[in-house]
């Protein structure tokens, strides 16, 4: 009975421990998913920011070829439209810098849209390796509950066991004690043998325990 009292003991630590280390598992799988939706989020943003640039600069670019074609135009009138020209030349320039520093900041974006998708599919590697160890961990303590329940019936049965065991040498002594004053009124006749002589010695069973 003390070796089932053990390994229940043994089964209920076991489980207590499987039950700390889901607990863990399940926060390190709540914050790796944080991480996934915020990376998501990321990448819709990026994406979104990403098309607005490409959109922007189209329509720079088309008010490039534009100015560009208005300064060839102005290149063949005469010459009291050079200051036009300039102007417009100026702002062509200006056109380009911007185009220049738009291309600069879609260079970016596509940099930081390939970053994040790979942190993307990292979390989701995450996420998949720890919820295969949060399904082993569960695994593990369905087993100890398991064996628990099975310590649990052995010791019952043991307890029973024991139970019995007392029943029975309570009725053998219960037997003994309501035999003895019949031997003690036989042993004062006449032709009673001595004590000790001619009596047979009860068995192991009858002796009482």
């Amino acid at each position: 009975m003390d070796r089932a009292r053990e390994q229940l003991r043994a089964a209920e630590e076991r489980l207590a421990e499987a039950d700390e280390a889901i607990a863990h598992a399940e926060n390190a799988v709540a914050g790796t998913h944080e991480r996934l939706e915020s990376a998501e989020e990321q990448v819709g943003q990026r994406q979104d920011e990403f098309l607005a640039k490409r959109e922007e600069i189209d329509g720079l670019r088309g008010r490039l070829e534009e100015v560009q074609g208005v300064i060839a135009d102005l290149e063949e009138q005469i010459r009291a439209l050079c200051e036009r020209r300039d102007a417009q030349q100026e702002q062509a320039a200006a056109i380009e810098t911007e185009m220049d520093e738009a291309a600069a900041t879609e260079s970016r974006l596509q940099t930081d849209i390939e970053a994040l998708a790979q942190q993307e599919e990292a979390c989701r590697a995450a996420v998949a390796e720890e919820e295969q160890r949060l399904a082993t961990l569960r695994k593990a303590r369905e087993r100890h509950q398991v064996e628990i329940a099975d310590a649990e019936r052995e010791l019952a049965a043991r307890r029973e066991s024991v139970e019995g065991i007392r029943r029975t040498i309570s009725a053998v002594t219960d037997m003994d004690a309501t035999a003895t004053p019949e031997h003690e009124e036989a042993g004062v006749t006449d032709d009673a043998a001595p004590v000790g002589e001619g009596a047979e010695e009860p068995s192991a069973e009858e002796r009482p325990a």
